[in-house]
């Protein structure tokens, strides 16, 4: 009978080595997960700040951009009203000239009759003028249809 004991206590004995094997290796399985698991979070961690960097890094980039850019369309819009304005400035300028010319005109009908050399010649000034008003009035169609 004790060896029938001695038998039942060594399967026991068996069974404690198995567990206390298997509780080493789950340990072990449980420190690699463990480390594995720290590793993602630390994987994961670092690719989300580089991304927020990276975030950070276009925005300001963008916000440069679109100061320069801003920068650039007010010059440009300063630029255009200046041309716009001297334009304009010339355009009235040379009404007012065509208008004297034609009063001149009217008046040297008047007073000279039918002097054809006057006649002419004023005609002549009268004609480069309208010439030149075209060309501002196509000028400053020109400057008016940009944005």
């Amino acid at each position: 009978m004790e060896n029938n004991q001695t038998n039942n206590l060594q399967p026991t004995k068996k069974k404690k080595r198995i567990n206390k094997k298997e509780q080493h290796i789950l340990r072990e399985v449980a420190l690699i997960c463990l480390f594995l698991v720290i590793c993602a979070g630390l994987i994961y961690g670092s690719i989300y700040l580089v991304d927020q960097k990276i975030s950070d890094m276009e925005a300001r980039i963008q916000e440069g951009f679109q100061e320069q850019l801003d920068a650039e369309l007010v010059l440009f819009r300063t630029d255009t009203e200046a041309s716009l304005k001297e334009l304009e400035d010339r355009v009235d300028s040379l009404r007012r000239e065509i208008e004297n010319v034609a009063d001149i005109l009217d008046n040297a009908d008047e007073t000279l009759g039918n002097s054809n050399d006057t006649s002419r010649e004023l005609s002549r000034k009268i004609e480069d003028l309208d010439e030149q008003l075209k060309a501002l009035e196509e000028s400053l169609k020109i400057l008016s249809q940009r944005p």
